[in-house]
């Protein structure tokens, strides 16, 4: 498509910062992968030696104690890494990159619009809520055993907590809609463009989410869990590709 010098410039920035994002984002997606097999090959091991252990285990008689002290610091490590390269790629470049297509071409409002609403408000709220869990944590949990005798009575005492989960999961939900825009992104890229890779990259993204919704079926959804972990990779990989096509394409005009 033609496109002119002055636009042509803001086109190009914009399609960088998305091309990085999705760098940022692939790695991100290494780590968790990286994260899942060292979870799937720790936790299996521990639960079939509880199953067949004669007498329940404790964390003193429990084999391997260093190696499980090891496990629990580097899955740390990974998720930390993996959720600074996440905020970058989207809160850094994507959110950036949406709002300067959204200049060039009105088609890109909605996708930078939900991608805003739903990232940054998701991110808010869930860091409000995880927050107020850990205070009232923190205030409640010492005095459960003084005066607190019966489920009942433990369940009335907790449900302050339940408020900070409420508020973490509406902030899950308005990430959804950050998703919703990521894909309809892809969309309007693919449509606009013509790069088919990006088109599967939104395909992708919603099999992802889907995934995600059917993990919840007990027993097979732990299965599905780790097997959905390499659709997003795959999709980045997908939309680094794919983005850096368009600007090949744009800089050679």
């Amino acid at each position: 498509m033609n496109i002119n010098e002055t636009d042509k410039d803001v086109v190009l920035n914009a399609l960088k910062d998305l091309k990085k994002g999705s760098m940022a984002m692939m790695i991100a997606q290494i780590l968790s992968l990286i994260l899942t097999v060292i979870l799937v090959a720790t936790i299996f091991p521990l639960i079939y030696m509880y199953l067949t252990a004669t007498t329940a285990p404790t964390i003193q008689t429990m084999p391997f104690r260093g190696l499980i002290a090891i496990v629990i610091i580097t899955t740390g490590i990974f998720g930390l890494a993996s959720l600074i390269f996440t905020i970058y790629g989207i809160y850094l470049k994507f959110i950036p990159g949406s709002s300067k297509l959204k200049k060039w071409r009105d088609e890109f409002s909605t996708p930078s619009t939900l991608m805003k609403i739903g990232y940054i408000g998701g991110l808010i709220l869930i860091v409000i809520g995880i927050v107020v869990m850990v205070i009232l944590a923190i205030i409640l949990l010492p005095s459960i055993g003084r005066g607190v005798s019966t489920p009942m009575n433990l369940l009335r005492f907790l449900s302050p907590l339940f408020g900070g989960l409420a508020i973490t999961m509406i902030g899950g939900l308005l990430w959804l809609i950050g998703v919703i825009g990521m894909i309809i992104l892809f969309f309007k890229l693919n449509s606009i463009f013509g790069e088919t890779l990006l088109l599967i990259v939104a395909i992708i993204l919603i099999i992802t989410i889907i995934a995600g919704l059917l993990a919840a079926i007990p027993f097979i959804g732990i299965f599905i869990s780790v097997a959905a972990t390499l659709l997003p990779l795959i999709a980045w990989i997908l939309a680094y590709i794919g983005i850096g096509n368009i600007i090949k394409r744009l800089s050679a005009t």
